[in-house]
C-alpha cells in the first residue's frame, strides 16, 4: 500500500510540475521560432514564433512584452529577396508587423499603419 501512495504522489507531482514547462501566453520559449533579433541598443526585442498552430509576434521593450499578436497561419508571409535578405510580415487589421534580416545589414522589425 506504502508503494501505491508513493507512485500516486510520484505522478501527481509529474503532473503540477509538466504544466511548468508550459509556454506562458507571451513568450516564444520553447516554440518553433521564426525570428527573433534585438535592436542595435538592446532595449527591443521581437520574436515570433509557431504556437498551438498560430504564429505568435512579441514586441518587447526592456525585456517587457508590450504587444503579443496571435495570429492565423494565413496571416503571416515569409519570403525571401534575391539578395538572399529574409522577411516576416504579419497582417493584423489596420496594421503591418515588418521583421528579417538582411544580409548586408542585420536584423530589423518595423510596425506600420495602414490608412
Amino acid at each position: 500500500m506504502k508503494e501505491f501512495i508513493s507512485i500516486l504522489i510520484f505522478a501527481i507531482s509529474g503532473l503540477f510540475s509538466f504544466s511548468s514547462f508550459a509556454n506562458p501566453d507571451d513568450s516564444c520559449n520553447a516554440e518553433d521560432i521564426i525570428f527573433d533579433a534585438f535592436s542595435i541598443e538592446g532595449d527591443k526585442h521581437v520574436s515570433i514564433c509557431y504556437v498551438y498552430g498560430e504564429a505568435r509576434y512579441i514586441f518587447s521593450t526592456n525585456s517587457k512584452p508590450e504587444i503579443v499578436l496571435n495570429v492565423p497561419l494565413n496571416a503571416i508571409k515569409l519570403r525571401i529577396n534575391n539578395d538572399g535578405d529574409q522577411f516576416v510580415t504579419i497582417l493584423n487589421g489596420k496594421y503591418i508587423y515588418e521583421a528579417g534580416e538582411r544580409i548586408h545589414g542585420g536584423p530589423f522589425f518595423s510596425k506600420i499603419q495602414i490608412s
